[in-house]
């Protein structure tokens, strides 16, 4: 409530054109901010998250306070197409579209440097989320179990959550404990993302996914789900990265594999990856769309 107060101060002092919101939960502050304003600036709020996936008490007041947004920008098309199913009095033409960028100097800047404890493991295979039941990381520690039969090598999870104790059995049930390593959240994990040579997402929903973004900045070959969303936004498929269905963990371990197995193929999507998103997800290439749609918002009646 004092941050509500102090925003609605903040916005009768300045009187802005437009109030952005970069989030959700912002998002729910700004609309109680303004809602009772007999003059409000136009409210564009940042669309990022699956909103069908949103816990069950941020629902109705998401809802509640969409109604009160004048624009929506959303980081990729599936989104857009979620959104616009969830919130059927938001009209097609108050969805705009823009990619979250990727800062590639900085993703490269602290590739060189060094890294802390929970980065210091270097493994042929890496993925990298909090360890929570949307990431799907037991789909992937059975997919890696198969790559195990075939190849000797390792498997490095970066992030920490409610499911590390059951993981870490999973793990030892099925043999590969000794071989997969999570050792916590890593401050700079981009050391070992860029010395792995397969990145793994085997998420069942994402917004547009920054790590997957990173990695291919990065020049890592990638194998993901072709989750809701982005990760068919992002990825080239067969050129910069490989998508499989959701919850397939033999058809994971099977192109894990083949980029494993094909020292070329990896080379060719490694340059391919940087080029990618080199052109259409920088953040000196999506910084200046992003300003070019919020004067196109100010200007129109």
């Amino acid at each position: 409530l004092k941050a509500i107060r102090k925003l609605r101060q903040l916005i009768d002092e300045t009187q802005p054109d437009l109030l952005v919101s970069g989030a959700l939960n912002p998002t729910l502050l700004c609309a109680e901010a303004v809602r009772p304003m007999a003059k409000r600036p136009k409210c564009v709020a940042l669309v990022a998250n699956n909103p069908q996936r949103e816990p069950g008490w941020r629902q109705p007041w998401a809802k509640r306070s969409y109604r009160i947004f004048d624009y929506f920008i959303s980081s990729c098309e599936g989104l857009r197409t979620i959104f616009l199913e969830t919130y059927s009095f938001v009209r097609p033409e108050q969805i705009l579209l823009w990619n979250t960028p990727v800062d590639i100097e900085r993703s490269v800047r602290k590739a060189g440097e060094p890294t802390d404890k929970a980065g210091s493991t270097r493994a042929s295979l890496i993925a990298l989320g909090r360890l929570c039941e949307q990431k799907r990381f037991d789909v992937l520690l059975e997919a890696f179990a198969l790559v195990r039969k075939k190849q000797q090598v390792d498997l490095l999870i970066l992030g920490e959550g409610p499911l590390r104790q059951r993981l870490e059995q999973q793990a030892e049930a099925i043999g590969v404990y000794d071989s997969v390593y999570m050792p916590g959240f890593s401050a700079n994990p981009y050391p070992a993302l860029n010395e792995a040579d397969v990145y793994i997402m085997s998420s069942d929903f994402e917004g547009l996914p920054n790590a997957l973004l990173e990695a291919q900045a990065l020049g890592v070959p990638v194998v993901t789900t072709d989750c809701p969303t982005g990760p068919s936004d992002i990825i080239a498929e067969g050129e910069t990265g490989l998508l499989i269905e959701c919850g397939d963990p033999k058809a994971l371990a099977g192109e894990v594999l083949k980029l494993l197995e094909d020292h070329e193929l990896r080379k060719k999507m490694k340059e391919a990856a940087r080029k990618r998103v080199r052109e259409h997800f920088d953040v000196h290439v999506c910084m200046p769309k992003l300003e070019a749609l919020l004067e196109t918002i100010a200007a129109l009646p």
